[in-house]
C-alpha cells in the first residue's frame, strides 16, 4: 500500500487532496472492543464532466488498530470510476495475546487444539503474525441522485469480497482464532458478501438501513462436511446512525446470527458442567438446519480529529 500511495500523491497539488484524521471506537455486548486511528485521502482521477464520472476519485488509507487482545496495521484503497461502481484492495498485518476475563481465556491468536475433546488455544504473546491481503467490488445506488430530494434518498449497495488470510505458525490444515473468534480459520481464501437497504434522512438520526452479510471458507478440509466448514455463515442487522456533530457520530449496530445446528452442541453455552461446553469444532457432527438467534449489540463511535 506504501508503494502506491507515497508515488501517487505528490502528483497531485494540497487543494486537490482531502485529507481526514480521524478516531473510531467500535463495542459490543460480546465483550469485544476495538480502537482505530485512521489517515484518509481523497484525490480526483479520472473525471468527467457528467453526472456520473464527475465524483470519479480514488481513495487511500492507512489505519492503526489495537484491541484488548490485538494490534495491527492496515492499508487499503478504493477506486470509483463510475458513481455507482467502487473497486477496492487492501492489506493487514497484525499479532495478538491472549488473557483471562471473569474466569474465561479470551483468545487474541493461536491454534485451535483439542484438549481432550474441549476447545484450547496453543499460542503464546506475539508468537506469530495475521497477514490479510483482499480485493473485492460494490455496486451502490441513491435515489436522490435520480429525484433530488432531502427525503428521496433510499440506498442500495452490495459488496463482494475475496480475502486471503494466514497465521504464520498455522500449517496447512491448523485451525486457528484471531481476536476471540470461533477458531475455524485456516491459512488460505475467504468470500464475504454484503447486501444493505437503507434510508437517508435529513435529522438527528440520519440514517436507517438493513444489512445482509455472509461469510465462507473457500479452502477444502478432510472430512469438513462433518461440521459443515463448506457452509457459509450469515448475519443480519439493523444499522442506524446517529450524527452528533459534523466530527462526532455514532452507528448502533443489533445483528442476529443463522447458526448451524449440531447434535448434542448448541454455541453459547457457558454451563462448565455440560458435557458438550467448549466442544472442539472438529468432533461435532452437523445436523438438519440452522438456528437464528441474537448474536450482538455493538456502537461504533467515529470522531474527526481533522
Amino acid at each position: 500500500m506504501f508503494l502506491i500511495i507515497i508515488p501517487v500523491l505528490p502528483v497531485f497539488t494540497e487543494s486537490e487532496i482531502d485529507s481526514k484524521t480521524s478516531m473510531k471506537l467500535a463495542i459490543s455486548s460480546l465483550p469485544e472492543a476495538k480502537l482505530t486511528f485512521s489517515q484518509d485521502f481523497k484525490v480526483p482521477f479520472m473525471q468527467g464532466e457528467g453526472m456520473l464520472v464527475s465524483g470519479n476519485n480514488i481513495k487511500f488509507g492507512l489505519d492503526a488498530e489495537i484491541t484488548p487482545i490485538s494490534m495491527g496495521l492496515l492499508g487499503r484503497a478504493v477506486f470509483t470510476p463510475i458513481a455507482f461502481l467502487e473497486f477496492s484492495a487492501g492489506g493487514m498485518i497484525g499479532s495478538g495475546w491472549n488473557i483471562e476475563l471473569f474466569g474465561s481465556e479470551v483468545r487474541g491468536i493461536g491454534i485451535n487444539v483439542s484438549d481432550t475433546g474441549k476447545t484450547s488455544v496453543d499460542g503464546s504473546a506475539f508468537d506469530g503474525a495475521f497477514l490479510g491481503s483482499w480485493f473485492g467490488g460494490a455496486f451502490q445506488f441513491d435515489t436522490g441522485a435520480v429525484f433530488p430530494g432531502d427525503w428521496n434518498h433510499v440506498l442500495i449497495r452490495t459488496s463482494h469480497e475475496l480475502s486471503c488470510r494466514m497465521y504464520s505458525r498455522a500449517g496447512a490444515d491448523d485451525p486457528w482464532f484471531f481476536e476471540s473468534d470461533h477458531g475455524e480459520n485456516q491459512n488460505g481464501w475467504n468470500y464475504l458478501g454484503t447486501y444493505i437497504l437503507g434510508y437517508q434522512l435529513p435529522l438527528f438520526l440520519n440514517t436507517v438501513a438493513f444489512q445482509a452479510e455472509m461469510f465462507k471458507y473457500l479452502y477444502d478440509t478432510p472430512e469438513s462436511g462433518q461440521w459443515g466448514g463448506a457452509k457459509g455463515r450469515w448475519d443480519f442487522g439493523l444499522i442506524m446512525n446517529f450524527s452528533f456533530t459534523e466530527r462526532f457520530s455514532t452507528m448502533l449496530v443489533t445483528q442476529f446470527r443463522l447458526y448451524r445446528n449440531y447434535e448434542n452442541f448448541e454455541y453459547g453455552i457457558k454451563d462448565k458442567d455440560n458435557p458438550d461446553y467448549n466442544r472442539y469444532y472438529r468432533e461435532r457432527i452437523l445436523d438438519d438446519g440452522r438456528t437464528l438467534k441474537f448474536y450482538r449489540v455493538a456502537a461504533i463511535m467515529n470522531y474527526k480529529l481533522r
